[in-house]
């Protein structure tokens, strides 16, 4: 009886761990901003004077409006503001990581670029 109890707590344990990277892989669809809004974050990152208002920025709308251009742009101003030592200490951060996490999932499928062309944008 003590090893089925066991077994079964194991099973749970392995039930709520699939759950759980089930839910962290799928993430919610969410509405893409408008072109309007990408334009203004756009600015807003490279007006930025400081790699840490960037960061700023993104910690603000990396969820809610999330974008490959100016997500992009982000990460590129991000590196171009910092030292060779903030760089290193921005590349620990976890928005950082994250934002560097989706570009890289974004780079390799074609779903995200597949709206940039009808938006009037050259794609290479």
């Amino acid at each position: 009886a003590k090893a089925a109890g066991g077994a079964a707590k194991a099973a749970g344990g392995a039930r709520k761990a699939a759950g759980g990277a089930a839910a962290k892989a799928a993430p919610a669809k969410q509405k893409a901003p408008t072109v309007q809004r990408v334009k203004q974050l756009q600015k807003e990152v490279n007006d930025a004077k400081s790699a840490t208002a960037v960061v700023q920025v993104l910690r603000h709308s990396v969820h809610s409006e999330w974008d490959v251009r100016w997500a992009a742009e982000a990460l590129h101003q991000i590196s171009k503001r910092s030292t060779a030592r903030t760089r290193k200490e921005w590349a620990a951060d976890p928005i950082v990581k994250h934002l560097a996490e989706r570009l890289r999932e974004a780079a390799s499928s074609n779903e995200a670029f597949m709206a940039l062309g009808s938006e009037g944008v050259d794609v290479l």
